[in-house]
């Protein structure tokens, strides 16, 4: 039948008729599925496409890389949140503009530079550096993509590799950048300086109640009261409970027998062997042994090595061979075994020394028994004891009520701010797990059942939130104190850089940095060799930032590294080490420079193209992909 169906395709009636076909499905539109259709794709650029899955699998893949090295998966929705599907999406676009480019300018690949390029991969060689193909389709196959996919893959990624190098290859740093970097990186200052305090000042003494008032007024939000809360926490753990729980001593027995290996030590032997194939010579050595000679001659004849003979110092379960086993630890030290018939051979054995095993007995491990039962058994009440909580707080309970009538302690908080701190400012010790349950706290309100919080393992805590005392305004008198102090402080600080800025001012005009330091009662330290990350020293991270900013004999004034004080210093002096083109840092540097040179070239370059063709996103594919749609 297949034969007349063909040969009846031969004809010019069947002809005819196909025409006819062709001609009909034209006039009824079928050319238009195929005009602008896309499928699948998610991103168009000119007349290069990237799929929704493909995205979707370059998205995953950069997830799981990610996540390997956070050391857990990493989810969509991290993801996001780090801009990871905005990275992998950016570089495929870039990756498709450059296949663009390709492809307008008739560039092509070889196949044998693909071959090349694939086969002294290092990744599909063998340790001797030959080309594994079968390692070679066990990767593809881990990876998901067949052989033809992964070629075209590696060609489209050597034409990229060859416009961005046509680009930007050998270019090479300026010998002015260079030196930049070299001063920047190895530049040396030295500092006159000296410091501030406030003991070198005149005190600042007591405000007036003007200026203590106008101080008040200007920072009076710094003086608020904070939000309190009034709490009642009813909390149960298993370490709270257990105390309370009886074990009898035959309880404590019985757990004692049912798992006395765990207060076992087994013994361990320190234990020799030489292997022989066969028994004759097995035979014959023990026959040299008991002659005279030591099981050292035998291994030194047999060409064994320091360490080859060791099987450590090990239990009888550490001994793979269980007859070598029985054999060993039925030997006394110092003593050399009969021949043993093992399962890899034929064995002599020795043990150089024996540590005894240990057993506890039920008396010196009784309270650790008892104690672990209680906490165990208290585990369950807890559990017990939180839907019974759970009960009467769906009839209507307050945690005062429940307390009094589970026999449990009430947490009475009278006032907490947020921070767990009371009216005093002092930490409120008494509240578990302050951190989480002061958040969820402050969350709720008056009157509302809020449901428990989970602490450690089986413990929970319960709270009410009974009172709310909002945040408001002081008055001076209820913090005068504070505010005289805070006013001291401010008054200091203000002298401090007033005196340090003056003192700036006559060494700028000319006037020794001594003379200056004089005044303060100090004198001057000079500090050399400092380099631009020499942040942790005596001089303080704001000092040397500065002096770095400074020309040959500029002053400045910073906080001192203590940060109380001020610190005056003079820029004294300044080296900057030739560069040594042949150094290793000097290399880095210029591959380094290079690199980044390259990449702003291609960048550029790359951004022009994305300009030129146009880049179309298809946001339904691209959000359904991120989740925002199903």
């Amino acid at each position: 039948m297949l034969d007349a169906l063909r040969r009846g395709a031969g004809t010019w009636v069947a002809k005819l008729f196909l025409s006819l076909l062709v001609l009909s499905f034209a006039v009824w539109g079928i050319a238009d599925v195929f005009r602008g259709y896309r499928g699948d794709a998610m991103v168009t650029i000119g007349k290069t496409e990237i799929s929704g899955e493909r995205y979707r699998y370059e998205l995953q893949g950069e997830m799981q890389a990610f996540g390997r090295r956070l050391g857990r998966p990493l989810t969509l929705e991290e993801a996001r949140a780090l801009g990871v599907d905005a990275q992998v999406l950016g570089r495929m676009i870039t990756e498709a503009a450059l296949d663009e480019n390709a492809r307008r300018l008739g560039l092509n690949m070889s196949d044998d530079a693909v071959a090349t390029a694939i086969t002294t991969d290092p990744q599909f060689q063998t340790p001797g550096g030959t080309f594994d193909r079968g390692y070679f389709v066990q990767v593809l196959r881990a990876t998901g993509q067949s052989e033809g996919q992964f070629v075209a893959e590696r060609r489209a990624t050597l034409l990229r590799q060859a416009i961005g190098n046509a680009l930007s290859g050998g270019a090479a740093p300026s010998q002015t950048l260079l030196d930049a970097v070299n001063t920047y990186a190895n530049e040396t200052r030295a500092m006159d300086y000296f410091v501030i305090g406030a003991d070198d000042l005149d005190p600042v003494g007591e405000p007036d109640e003007a200026a203590l008032m106008a101080y008040f007024d200007a920072h009076k939000g710094e003086f608020a009261a904070p939000e309190y809360r009034k709490l009642a926490i009813i909390s149960i753990e298993p370490g709270k409970l257990a105390p309370t729980i009886e074990i009898t001593d035959d309880e404590a027995r019985q757990e004692y027998e049912s798992r006395k290996d765990r207060y076992q030590t087994p013994e361990r032997r320190t234990v020799r062997q030489i292997v022989f194939q066969d028994r004759a010579e097995a035979d014959a050595a023990l026959a040299d042994i008991r002659a005279g000679k030591t099981f050292d001659d035998i291994a030194t004849a047999r060409g064994l090595k320091d360490g080859e003979t060791e099987l450590g110092t090990v239990t009888r379960d550490g001994i793979v061979d269980p007859k070598v086993a029985d054999a060993v630890f039925a030997l006394a030290a110092g003593t050399v075994s009969d021949v043993i018939e093992g399962q890899f051979g034929f064995v002599l054995a020795t043990v150089s020394a024996i540590e005894p095993g240990t057993e506890k007995s039920f008396e010196e491990v009784k309270a650790e028994i008892i104690a672990a039962l209680q906490l165990s058994r208290a585990e369950g009440e807890v559990l017990d004891l939180h839907d019974a909580i759970e009960d009467a707080r769906a009839a209507g309970q307050t945690l005062a009520e429940i307390a009094a009538a589970k026999k449990l302690d009430l947490i009475a908080v009278d006032a907490v701010d947020a921070a767990g701190l009371d009216k005093d400012g002092n930490p409120v010790a008494t509240i578990p797990a302050a951190d989480v349950l002061l958040r969820e706290a402050f969350q709720s309100d008056v009157g509302l059942e809020n449901d428990p919080i989970q602490l450690r393992g089986s413990s929970f805590a319960w709270y009410d939130v009974e009172a709310i005392e909002p945040k408001r305004d002081r008055t001076l008198d209820e913090v005068r104190g504070k505010t005289v102090a805070a006013w001291k402080q401010s008054e200091e600080t203000s002298k401090l850089e007033k005196a340090a800025t003056d003192a700036v001012d006559a060494i700028s005009k000319g006037e020794p940095v001594t003379a200056v330091a004089s005044r303060y009662h100090r004198s001057v330290t000079t500090l050399g060799g400092l380099k631009r990350t020499d942040t942790s020293g005596p001089a303080g991270e704001a000092a040397v930032s500065r002096l770095f900013l400074l020309p040959q004999g500029g002053a400045a004034q910073a906080a001192a590294a203590d940060g109380k004080n001020r610190i005056v210093f003079m820029m004294a002096g300044s080296t900057v080490p030739p560069a040594d083109p042949q150094s290793e840092l000097a290399k880095a540097a210029t591959e380094r420079l290079s690199l980044a040179q390259s990449n702003d070239i291609l960048a550029q370059y790359t951004a022009g193209l994305r300009e030129e063709y146009g880049v179309k996103v298809n946001p339904e594919i691209l959000n359904r992909i991120l989740g925002e749609t199903q």
